[in-house]
């Protein structure tokens, strides 16, 4: 079993540390340090998580397979690649994974998110789900009102209340004691399906319904569904975003022309390292940001390390395409040391090249978040170094 965890840590700033992105890059993990110890609450932290003991506290845990067992007195914010939750739990319920499985029961409300999410147990409270495939179950029970939003949608147990479905394939074939409302392409009332209530749907045709469902309200054809297109941007916006990115990045490396030597370094010896040290703080810091929001004191922490975070990645990507400025030039000019005028000439070309493969979105994008990482794996591997030194 994953021990708990709390620690009071004081943080020394270094003489070596002394640089503004430096000073930011301490901030953030202070932070995040600072969001476990401070929670006060019962952590789990992970590759494997497996809870069989009762806790009697707030718990959060985190991790790629997370399997609760115990019974849980007080809150439960998991965060995990699969999450299984088959305690009790007596108050809140909120998890974020791969695939998410309830076969407990909440006391209180329950807020799932992830791909594919599974309701067997009860939850005496309301119900908001998110996924690309939700399913209750036969013998499920929500006491309060559901909202379901993802695009394979199958309902076979009971609500108590409202249910609002949002969704491309819906089937319900469970009871509702309240009115329902679905939106999606693909609509369906089963055999065993019944509704205490009104039932209002929208589509682009109308459900089906089986002569066998039950439904003790009017059936009421709603607003048409607004398809939403995402705007295509031309390649002139791309140009100008190009230019922002090359103004900014090149003042950026004017000001701190030395630091990006050594950032320029690390990743010309360590390549692999940079990578692996970006995506890890990609990843990692937002399932820290959830379970400091999910708990009453570090809700503050966790607003100033979100924010943090969105400061990072934006200089994580400026920095990437200095570093690529940086490692063009040395790749077919052989200067380690580029003239000021050059990099920023440098710079723009790098920017110019992402701009068109942009044309293909999927293509710029991966390049763009490759990049990306890259610079914030230098910045964190660099600063890590100095605080070290």
């Amino acid at each position: 079993m994953t021990e708990f965890l709390r620690a009071d840590i004081a943080i020394r700033l270094p003489a070596a540390m002394t640089h503004p992105t430096h000073r930011l890059l301490i901030l953030f993990l202070g932070l995040s340090v600072l969001g476990f110890s401070a929670t006060g609450h019962a952590q789990a932290v992970g590759r494997s998580v497996v809870l069989t003991e009762a806790q009697n506290q707030d718990l959060y845990a985190a991790g790629g397979e997370v399997d609760v067992q115990a019974d849980v007195t007080g809150d439960l914010v998991v965060a995990g690649r699969n999450v299984v939750v088959a305690g009790a739990v007596t108050e809140d319920l909120i998890a974020a994974g791969r695939t998410i499985t309830v076969s407990g029961a909440v006391a209180d409300d329950v807020r799932l998110a992830g791909r594919q999410l599974t309701l067997s147990g009860t939850v005496a409270g309301h119900a908001a789900m998110a996924g690309r495939e939700v399913r209750l179950q036969a013998g499920s029970r929500i006491g309060d009102w559901a909202r379901i939003a993802a695009r394979r949608v199958y309902i076979a147990g009971t609500i108590d209340g409202d249910l609002k479905v949002r969704g491309r394939r819906v089937e319900l074939n469970g009871q509702v004691n309240g009115d329902v409302e679905l939106a999606g392409s693909r609509l369906r009332v089963g055999d065993k399906a019944v509704i205490n209530g009104k039932l209002t749907w929208r589509g682009r045709r109308a459900p089906t319904i089986s002569d066998q469902a039950v439904i003790t309200g009017e059936i009421v054809e709603g607003e048409a569904l607004r398809e939403f297109r995402r705007p295509r941007r031309s390649f002139g916006s791309r140009l100008l975003f190009a230019l922002s990115v090359v103004v900014t990045a090149g003042l950026l490396y004017t000001l701190l022309r030395a630091n990006y030597q050594a950032y320029g370094s690390l990743v010309e010896t360590r390549p692999g390292a940079s990578l692996a040290t970006g995506l890890a703080v990609f990843a990692a810091t937002p399932v820290i940001i959830v379970l400091l929001f999910a708990s009453g004191i570090g809700t503050v922490i966790g607003l100033l390390l979100a924010l943090a975070y969105l400061l990072l990645l934006m200089l994580g990507g400026l920095s990437g395409v200095i570093l690529m400025a940086r490692l063009a030039n040395l790749r077919f000019r052989s200067e380690p040391k580029p003239e000021l005028g050059v990099m920023w000439l440098s710079i723009a070309l790098v920017a110019l090249v992402m701009a068109l493969l942009y044309v293909w979105r999927p293509l710029g994008s991966i390049v763009a978040f490759i990049i990306m990482l890259l610079g914030l794996g230098a910045l964190s591997l660099d600063t890590w170094r100095r605080a070290r030194a």
